[in-house]
């Protein structure tokens, strides 16, 4: 893939309002007082488009959006000056509760609102009219499909949407899990980025260990699943592989954990703009792995 001064647009079908809070005590069955709550705009795409924003890449994220929830969800990025499109769907858009305490990380996450065909279908549009437009810049475009599916919207959309974003010459990437990920890989996209239980639940491997996961990215790749791998492993760092290169990058030692959420998508993030600033893929590998760390720092 050539690169070199490119355009990323990331899609997020099902985005959320992520809120933090660290309660001195957490007791089931008890009134728990949260103090401090911070709200921050998430969903795997949006955190993929601001890490790779804060390397200096051009972005645009598209993402379905409801309610006073979804208003809420715009001016945070409008706040973070990061550039969206958003296609309007019924119900509010989702609110995910992190809950950090006595050095435990808890999520509650809510399933987001109904989708149908036709929320793929708007999605689809506003891609290609922005990968359409972005045919009038120099260097490559990206396309990254992230993140779980809202109740309703049709298994076959990641690979609707990477079918898109390959008509308009654009470098295809999907995150996601479970039958997302399956059915998406139906399309072949150029680049997976599973995490270690993501990669190995593909093969029924849970647990399987990272010697291991190396052979099982090279299955996928010469089954034809996807062109390339990216795979977090957490505290071993990530590796990426192809048909032609393997490579491994240790994670960076961090100062205290911040927090762990979107360590993953900043890996892809960081990676990814590298890539489109023209840098070796152990070069964006690199990069990729110093975001995440970043994240975790909270920096």
């Amino acid at each position: 893939m050539s690169m070199g001064q490119g355009l990323l647009v990331t899609v997020t079908p099902n985005p959320s309002l992520d809120r933090f809070c660290s309660p001195g005590t957490l007791e089931l069955g008890r009134l728990n007082r949260l103090g401090e709550v911070t709200t921050r705009a998430g969903g795997k795409g949006i955190n993929v488009a601001r890490a790779a924003s804060a390397a200096g890449c051009g972005c645009r994220i598209i993402s379905t959006a409801g309610g006073a929830g979804g208003a809420a969800l715009g001016k945070l990025l409008e706040r973070e000056r990061l550039a969206y499109e958003f296609v309007p769907v019924a119900g509010e858009t989702r609110i995910n509760l992190k809950v950090s305490c006595g050095g435990v990380f808890t999520e509650f996450n809510e399933a987001g609102p109904r989708a149908d065909s036709s929320t793929a279908d708007r999605l689809c549009e506003a891609l290609e009219r922005c990968l359409g437009n972005g045919r009038e810049r120099d260097g490559a475009m990206c396309a990254a499909f992230c993140g779980s599916l809202p109740p309703g919207f049709p298994p076959d959309g990641y690979a609707r949407l990477i079918h898109t974003a390959r008509a308009c010459g654009a470098y295809t990437v999907l995150d996601a899990d479970g039958e997302a990920l399956r059915r998406g890989l139906e399309a072949v996209p150029d680049l997976i980025k599973p995490n270690a239980d993501e990669l190995a639940g593909l093969f029924g491997e849970l647990g399987a260990p990272p010697e291991r996961l190396r052979e099982l990215a090279r299955v996928a790749v010469e089954r034809g699943m996807a062109r390339a791998v990216l795979c977090s492993l957490g505290a071993g760092g990530a590796f990426y592989l192809s048909r032609e290169l393997y490579v491994h990058e240790a994670a960076l030692p961090v100062r205290g954990i911040a927090t762990t959420v979107g360590a993953g998508d900043a890996l892809l993030g960081g990676f990814l703009s590298a890539r489109l600033h023209n840098a070796s893929r152990q070069d964006a590998l690199r990069t990729g792995v110093r975001a995440a760390a970043n994240q975790i720092e909270q920096k």
